[in-house]
């Protein structure tokens, strides 16, 4: 698993995003289970652990792709800050998750049609 990301798809997804004036960020991204945001404890635990990100799925779908050795590439659209301090008046709200991804979605669906139009067919 200290491979699970092709190291080409990264590499091509940086070019193209800085061709789209995007800015790419890469972290230590962490799932955990869901179907809910995360605890205060859970979100000093992953800092702990020097976690950047946290999800509810695509670490464990990433795990499952590697594991059948396919080539990967993660993405994620973080839509919201994390609670890490019992005293902050900040909650996530889901309909401001859902407003963000909404804003984000074509630039997102952008940056992967042009990624995938780049991966060579298997007939070429």
């Amino acid at each position: 698993m200290g491979h699970a990301y092709d190291r080409q798809y990264v590499s091509k997804i940086k070019e193209i995003a800085k061709k789209q004036n995007l800015e790419l960020r890469e972290g230590v991204y962490c799932g955990l289970g869901g179907p809910c945001y995360e605890t205060i404890a859970e979100i000093n635990m992953l800092r702990i652990l020097g976690g950047d990100a946290v999800g509810m799925s695509t670490v464990h779908e990433v795990t499952l792709a590697a594991h059948c050795g396919l080539r990967t590439l993660g993405l994620a659209l973080i839509t919201n800050k994390c609670l890490w301090d019992y005293n902050t008046t900040y909650e996530p709200v889901h309909e401001d998750v859902i407003r963000i991804s909404e804003l984000k979605a074509n630039v997102l669906q952008q940056l992967i049609f042009d990624f995938v139009a780049q991966i060579p067919s298997k007939q070429e």
